[in-house]
């Protein structure tokens, strides 16, 4: 991730006004603050808020400055303007599959499970091979979970990992789903390979640090899953 931060500036470097690199960027910086990467990851969000600041300067209605300041608004806890921002991007350019897949994950985040559900098969419909495809398979598996249908989540999750292996969310679900089903050798499984590459992310979520949803009731239905995972505080 790193060396991606650093490509990313020297793109920057030689181009000041290229969107895709400040979108990527954007998407890196959230990362590390996601998996608790790197030597501040609790900074990682301000540094991508101030790249999103440099993508409104260059031009606020392109549907990826849009998406990248929705992605870390709605990471921020302003999800009304977040969901406000992936939905203008999504308006602006229909055919752009990572806006309608984020608003998908912005949507099953605050619990808004019916809509999410939409957008997540229409960007499976739009592009079933993009390089995020994951994150709509997440937002299935996300709704699925709100809605208390352990098998659906549990479906999605296997999707979503093998479309990204390392990749904290989708392990945490499928954890919380394997112990709902008194699947204790699958959640000791997944626990081991989120630790492998992501060591920091459950006690994160404990600690509030990261929020996998937004209403109190679904964090804590899935905080109590990795409980009876086994999983410490």
């Amino acid at each position: 991730m790193q060396r991606a931060i650093a490509a990313c500036e020297e793109a920057i470097a030689a181009d000041s006004s290229s969107l895709g690199a400040h979108r990527t960027l954007v998407l890196a910086h959230r990362m590390c603050h996601l998996y608790r990467w790197g030597d501040r990851p609790e900074a990682a969000l301000d540094r991508a808020w101030d790249v999103v600041e440099r993508m409104m300067a260059i031009n606020s209605q392109d549907e990826r400055t849009l998406m990248g300041r929705g992605m870390v608004r709605v990471t921020r806890g302003e999800y009304e303007g977040g969901l406000a921002d992936l939905r203008r991007a999504h308006e602006i350019n229909p055919n752009f599959a990572g806006a309608v897949i984020a608003l998908a994950f912005a949507e099953a985040t605050v619990g808004q499970a019916g809509e999410a559900k939409t957008h997540a098969q229409l960007a499976l419909r739009l592009s079933p091979r993009d390089n995020f495809i994951g994150t709509a398979h997440l937002a299935l598996a996300m709704a699925n979970f709100t809605l208390r249908d352990y098998d659906e989540a549990a479906r999605w999750c296997e999707s979503a990992i093998q479309v990204s292996h390392r990749a904290p969310i989708r392990r945490a679900l499928m954890i919380a789903c394997s112990a709902r089903a008194e699947d204790m050798m699958r959640a000791r499984t997944e626990i081991a390979v989120l630790n492998s590459f992501a060591p920091d992310f459950i006690a994160s979520l404990f600690r509030g640090e990261n929020r996998v949803f937004t209403r109190p009731e679904d964090m804590e239905h899935l905080l109590d899953g990795l409980r009876l995972a086994g999983l410490p505080e």
